[in-house]
């Protein structure tokens, strides 16, 4: 091989190919090539070399011997440098190196190799960046040993107890069977008795064969969890995969012991690794599965049951073995020839242990020993030498009498061990879900709370099962507690499970047959709580009704296996859900329902409630104690708190939080207290005081209806009555047609029912009511609500149709004592039922003009409200409802006049903005707000047939009062002229916006598929802005062409002439671009209140939008055209 081909050789073979072209020649010019023999040492280790190898035919060994294990041998192959770092650093080898098979070497002497080296400082660094690879890879290895010993420490079995003691023919065959064993790496089973030795006969096994300088560990199955993730390790795509203790093993050795607790679930996994030698390590839900790994353990596994348990725990079919050694250990009864053997050698190792002289055994002794059964095995044996060595004092025999009186204190102390050994069991089983104290008691004075607290005390002084059921986060299971700890079996334990995390099978409360104890046994005399007992496995509630009712259960078999008897439970069961069960309600199983009030019906509670959590907030957090304003509290008092105490708590905490140590919690630290039926609201006697102060003064109505309102409405009557006739010189009849409606439907969206607070009907029946009181003293009838409730709406519908057909059919519009006469009319009803009912009974469910305004007070901006929670939280009286003297802020009052609480409105029908209310509360709980108009159509608003029936009356009212222009845009002749033709045109007119959408509902039921259209009965308020624009638009004409001629009409009333007196008449052009502007406006916030009350597509309800736009371009070519 000439130069050329060597450097292209050691480019392709070796770690020199990074090197340069020239240093590669000079090492290929210096190399001298060597033949190999098969079997010959070719570098002794600790000795200093001379000479640089490069390996470029064959095969080497190299390897590195250790006093206190095996060595580590590494195969070397072609372009293997050898001696590169040692005769660059100048030191010894470490390796010992020999030749495999014949070869070719290529040799470089040490002097040559230096001198290049310095001729070529880039073959150190080759050599450096070599190194560095080496040092990276030992930092890899060393962190990785790290993180393997420290997995595998709580498990490791560090030496050998002992060998198999003693020389009878049952110690001579478990030698033989370890030694058996331990020739070869196949699984091993070893059976006995708890106490015999097991494990350490395992330990016996890994260090009597070849592989006993790698780990030994022992896993206890019983610990093992569900999935068996420290066994097998979790597989996690990316970098969240935890490597098992198989995967840190290597080739060392598993005891897995108590294989009789293994765990159903991970019995395959197991059978799998014994038959394959292949585990899968777990992966997540939803993860996909990991792919099989080779476990290079030997598996060694301890059973304190028969072969024959054993083999049918795994279901192994006869004849299948999944283990090549089954070694059964004796029992020391069974061994009583070698009890003395191993008695003297225990003796042997305590004194050693203890550092004291070895006490002789006598042979009386050692029968005595022989003559015990010691079930407990080695561990009851030794107990016995170690007590008996105590007891003797440093004596140099341990005779008969020392192991007859430990025998006796051994019989106690196993009795007592036994004891505290249930009892730890019994703790260890039941720590993860004990409930160790109450976490508070119940807070507040309301009469929910109080009420609480009598039902918890009654639950407490018996054993019966309880249920406590409520919404949550209201502390059900602190509730549960309570009863608990206020019970006499106060010092029993109490433990709480949720009931989704119960397995279907319930063994964790019912235990394993020849397995697990069940918690039910575990808790004995105490309290078992089921949390969440909705979320019960529905497999599990037949089982938990049967322990209600009998208080027995069944502890969970095998398949297979025959039924168990029942067992029967000393536990007193309890269970919180968040709503009641019909199955325990139909077995009446329960003596105890306890059913815990949301915080929003506590209203009363919730300034203790943030007291309490404010203390405990600061005490925890050893901060000044802030307090909370009287504006904070309102707001708190004003929310319903969905999530009750959490909320409230974690409310708190922010609070504080956010306040950074200030003495007072003000309403702007509690930002996330808003009602969503509160929202969009700004309360004007907040924003302007003036208003407040005027609303509650006596001005307000009562000066303006008693010293204004009262004569001036007699004055209006009288000259309907005996003043001129017609509209042109009656001020009556111009101040009712030409001022009245026009301003009332503008009035609607600004005010809504404010027109009633000052309404002479009403003032006229309050009068004769009051006066006949005082001249015939009675009991006025109370309501009969439901009664008005179901037929109120549809008499006043009633009466405003024939108000209606009266008005069109005898012109009242121009006959001024017809008007008179309806005023009277009306006046008149509202008179006799004051005089009959208590309060304003006619102007809540009778009055025609009253259920028109309350209809569209809808629209409003404006409402009256009060805060809910401030009413049920401080309020006992109800003055603004009830009435009552004066108090505090409060003034005297007689009541709502309509029997309406202003926290409960959902509405503005039944409000006549009278202000009673705001005079009559003493804790500023009234608001007048300002909100989107007609908010409440979309949100709180409840429908009824009556009002929908009058809606449609109103809408059909303005087609009823352009008959004439029906008439002559049409071109038909409707017989105005005569009175039969004229109702019956007038009934139609009437029906003509309902009949339109009616056909726009059966539209939108026939071309809903997929979608539930909403009833006509909801969608039909949708039509409220076009009602009221249309009838606006129509009023429109007299208010901006009548209402400008007042002062001549008034000298005309009265017989004077008007000419030249001023008067205020509009164009009919801006007429008509007013009332094109009020009807276009009018149609598109009908559709858009039509899509804010169906939440539907708007292609869904494409038939009541062509309709909403039909009826408006009717309205158009009658009143703007």
């Amino acid at each position: 091989m000439d130069g050329a081909e060597r450097i292209q050789w050691l480019k392709e073979h070796t770690q020199l190919a990074s090197l340069s072209d020239e240093a590669l020649e000079a090492i290929a010019a210096a190399i001298v090539e060597e033949p190999l023999q098969e079997n010959r040492r070719l570098v002794l280790e600790d000795t200093h070399p001379d000479v640089l190898y490069i390996l470029k035919a064959g095969h080497l060994e190299s390897y590195h011997t250790s006093p206190n294990g095996p060595a580590k041998a590494v195969s070397l192959l072609p372009g293997s440098i050898i001696h590169l770092k040692e005769l660059l650093l100048e030191q010894p080898t470490e390796r010992t190196v020999i030749t495999l098979d014949d070869g070719l070497l290529w040799r470089i002497t040490k002097e040559q190799f230096l001198e290049l080296a310095q001729q070529y400082p880039e073959i150190s660094r080759t050599f450096s960046r070599q190194l560095a690879a080496e040092l990276n890879q030992v930092t890899s290895q060393l962190a990785y040993e790290q993180e393997r010993q420290s997995a595998l420490r709580p498990y490791v079995i560090p030496k050998l107890k002992r060998g198999v003691i003693g020389s009878s023919e049952v110690a001579i065959r478990l030698r033989k069977q370890v030694r058996e064993a331990a020739r070869d790496r196949t699984s091993v089973l070893l059976t006995g008795e708890a106490g015999v030795g097991k494990v350490n006969l395992a330990a016996l096994i890994h260090f009597t064969s070849a592989a006993r300088h790698e780990s030994l560990i022992r896993l206890n199955c019983g610990t093992l969890s569900s999935s068996g993730v420290e066994l097998f390790g979790r597989s996690t795509p990316g970098s969240g995969s935890k490597l098992g203790v198989l995967a840190y093993l290597g080739t060392g050795t598993l005891v897995l012991d108590h294989l009789q607790d293994l765990l159903p679930e991970l019995q395959a996994k197991v059978i799998q690794l014994l038959q394959t030698g292949e585990y899968r390590p777990v992966s997540r839900d939803g993860e996909p599965m990991a792919e099989l790994q080779q476990c290079e353990a030997r598996i060694i596994l301890t059973a304190e049951r028969s072969l024959d348990q054993v083999n049918e725990q795994l279901s192994l079919e006869p004849g299948q073995a999944l283990w090549s050694h089954w070694i059964k250990v004796p029992p020391l009864r069974d061994r009583k020839a070698d009890i003395k053997a191993k008695a003297e050698y225990h003796i042997s190792c305590f004194a050693r242990a203890e550092g004291i002289p070895r006490p002789r055994l006598t042979p009386e002794a050692a029968e005595v020993l022989a003559s015990y059964d010691l079930p407990g095995n080695l561990p009851e044996l030794e107990s016995l030498l170690e007590q008996a060595i105590s007891q003797s004092n440093g004596a140099a025999e341990l005779n008969a009498d020392l192991f007859r009186s430990a025998q006796q204190l051994a019989v106690q102390l196993d009795q007592v061990a036994s004891q505290l050994a249930f009892e730890q069991e019994r703790q260890t089983a039941l720590r993860p879900y004990l409930v160790p104290k109450v976490r508070r008691g119940i807070v507040g004075s309301s009469r929910y709370a109080v009420r609480l607290r009598q039902e918890i005390k009654k639950a407490a002084a018996d054993r019966k099962s309880v249920l406590v059921f409520g919404e949550p986060g209201l502390g059900k299971d602190n509730t549960a507690a309570l009863i608990h700890f206020g019970s006499r079996d106060r010092h029993q334990p109490m433990i709480k499970i949720n009931c989704n995390t119960l397995q279907a099978s319930g063994a964790e409360l019912f235990g394993r047959v020849g397995g697990k104890a069940g918690l039910l046994e575990w808790i004995g005399q105490g309290t078992f709580l089921l949390n969440n007992i909705q979320e019960l496995p529905p497999a599990l509630l037949d089982k938990i009704l049967l322990l209600l009712e009998t208080g027995t259960y069944t502890p969970i078999s095998r398949e297979g296996e025959p039924t168990p008897e029942p067992k029967r439970s000393h536990a007193r069961i309890m269970m919180v859900s968040e709503k009641t069960l019909p199955q325990l309600e139909r077995k009446h199983c329960v003596p105890h329902v306890i059913k815990v009030p949301p915080l929003r019906v506590r209203k009363a509670d919730i300034a203790a409630q943030a007291e309490y959590y404010i203390s405990l907030t600061c005490r925890t957090k050893n901060i000044a104690r802030p307090h909370v304003t009287p504006e904070a509290l309102r707001r708190l008092q004003g929310y319903d708190f969905p999530g009750n105490f959490t909320e409230l708590e974690g409310l708190i905490e922010r609070a504080i939080a956010q306040s950074n140590g200030a003495p007072e919690l003000t309403e702007e630290v509690f930002w996330a207290v808003s009602n969503k039926t509160r929202r969009f609201r700004v309360n004007l006697l907040n924003a302007y005081p003036k208003l407040r102060q005027f609303l509650r003064s006596d001005w307000w109505p009562d000066r303006i209806n008693f010293g204004f309102t009262l004569g001036m409405f007699a004055v209006i009557v009288a000259i309907l009555m005996f003043g001129p006739q017609t509209r042109d010189s009656n001020i009556g009849l111009n101040l009712f047609w030409a001022w009245w409606w026009p301003l009332m439907l503008l009035a609607f969206p600004f005010v809504g029912r404010l027109w009633c607070s000052v309404c002479p009907f009403m003032i006229y029946g309050e009068l004769a009511q009051k006066l006949s009181l005082q001249v015939f003293p009675r009991e006025l009838l109370p309501w009969p609500r439901q009664q008005a409730e179901k037929w109120g709406g549809w008499f006043l519908f009633g009466l405003f149709t024939l108000i209606l057909l009266w008005e069109e059919l005898w012109n009242l519009e121009d006959t001024a004592y017809l008007a008179g006469c309806l005023l009277l009319l009306i006046t008149a009803g509202a008179v006799i039922f004051s005089l009959l009912f208590e309060r304003r009974f006619w102007c809540r469910y009778l009055c025609p003009i009253g259920g028109m305004n309350g209809l569209f007070a809808k629209l409003s901006m404006t409402e009256l409200r009060a805060q809910q929670g401030i009413c049920s939280a401080t309020c006992t009286t109800y003055q603004c409802y009830k009435g009552g003297p004066e108090k505090g802020e409060g003034q005297e009052s007689l009541g709502c006049p309509l029997y309406s609480h202003p926290a409960q409105l959902e509405d503005n029908r039944d409000c006549v903005l009278c202000m009673t209310c705001l005079k009559a509360c003493p804790h500023r709980s009234v608001e007048v707000n300002l909100r989107p108009p007609g908010i409440e159509l979309w949100t709180t608003h409840q429908p009824t047939y009556a009002e929908v029936a009058l809606l449609f009356l109103l809408f059909g009212a303005i087609f009823l009062h352009r008959l004439p222009e029906i008439q002559n845009h049409f071109g038909w002749n409707l017989h105005l002229e005569h009175f039969g033709w004229h109702a019956a045109v007038s009934a139609v007119a009437l029906l003509v916006p309902v009949a339109i959408a009616l056909l726009a509902q059966g539209l939108i039921r026939v071309s809903s598929r997929t979608i539930k259209p909403r009833p006509f009965l909801e969608l039909a308020y949708a039509y409220l802005p076009l009602v009221l624009g249309g009838s606006l638009a129509h009023y429109l004409r007299l208010g901006l062409t009548e209402a400008g001629r007042v002062l001549p009409i008034t000298l005309a009333t009265f017989g004077y002439s008007g000419v030249n007196v001023p008067i205020a008449v509009a164009e009919p052009a801006v007429i008509a671009f007013l009332q094109a502007v009020t009807l276009i406006a009018s149609v598109w916030l009908s559709v858009i209140l039509t899509q804010k009350i169906a939440r539907q597509p708007l292609v869904s309800l494409l038939p009541q939008h062509l309709a909403t736009i039909a009826i408006g371009s009717l309205l158009w070519k009658l009143i703007v055209s």
